[in-house]
C-alpha cells in the first residue's frame, strides 16, 4: 500500500482486504512496513518506485484490465 493508504478511512480498508482475499495476503502493509521488512531479512532494496505517481499516458494497471 503506498504512503497514502490510511486504514482509518472505510473505502482504504475496504480495497486493501479485497487485495488481500483475492491474492491470499494474510495482512496488507505500507511502503514503509514492507521495506523494513526487507531491510529485516536481508534484502538491500536498490530502488522503488510508486508507478501511480508516474503520470504516464498509459496506467500501470493497463495490462490488467479487463477491456
Amino acid at each position: 500500500m503506498t504512503d497514502d493508504w490510511d486504514p482509518s478511512i472505510p473505502e482504504h480498508k475496504a480495497i486493501a482486504h479485497g487485495i488481500e482475499i483475492g491474492d491470499g495476503i494474510a495482512e496488507m502493509r505500507n511502503i514503509a512496513a514492507a521495506r523494513k521488512a526487507l531491510n529485516t531479512v536481508g534484502y538491500i532494496v536498490e530502488m522503488d518506485d510508486d508507478l501511480a505517481d508516474k503520470g504516464d499516458e498509459v496506467p500501470w494497471y493497463y495490462p490488467l484490465e479487463v477491456i
